[in-house]
This record gives C-alpha cells, sequence and structure tokens, in this order.
C-alpha cells in the first residue's frame, strides 16, 4: 500500500500476518473501552491512506467462550 508522508516522501507498507488477520475479525474483552479501540483502528488505517472495512467484533473472555459479536460497518455521508 503506497502512503505519502508529510514530509511528501513515498512509503510503502505491507500489513504483516496478524495485521492482515485483525482487519477482518476485532476481540474484546468487554464493551467498556470499544469506541476507544474503534477509534484508535479508525486512526492507524487513515494514516495509511486506507480506509476502515466492515468488521467482526467478538466479546468474551477468551476466544473459545464468546459472548456477543458485532459486525462494524463504515458509514459515508455524502
Amino acid at each position: 500500500m503506497k502512503n505519502i508522508l508529510p514530509s511528501g516522501k513515498n512509503k510503502f507498507w505491507k500489513p504483516s500476518l496478524l495485521e492482515s488477520s485483525s482487519a477482518f475479525t476485532f476481540f474484546c474483552t468487554n464493551l467498556i473501552g470499544l469506541q476507544e479501540d474503534i477509534d484508535k483502528r479508525r486512526l492507524k488505517y487513515s494514516q495509511y491512506g486506507a480506509t476502515n472495512q466492515l468488521y467482526i467484533i467478538f466479546v468474551g473472555k477468551d476466544f473459545s467462550s464468546i459472548d456477543s459479536c458485532y459486525i462494524k460497518v463504515l458509514i459515508i455521508y455524502m
């Protein structure tokens, strides 16, 4: 993914395997800090010139005991 830094230099970024898999799913243990985590994710992707796409949020104690799941969609206002 090509990104132009504020200094005007081109920078290429390739996501790691973990980042690639987390692009589709997100796991959290509680809903208290979820909005902050979503905002951090949005900021991270915007720094690389990418948009946040649809992804699934899993909530639970661990991966083997999921309490609930949600689908986060990107809303674009025109």
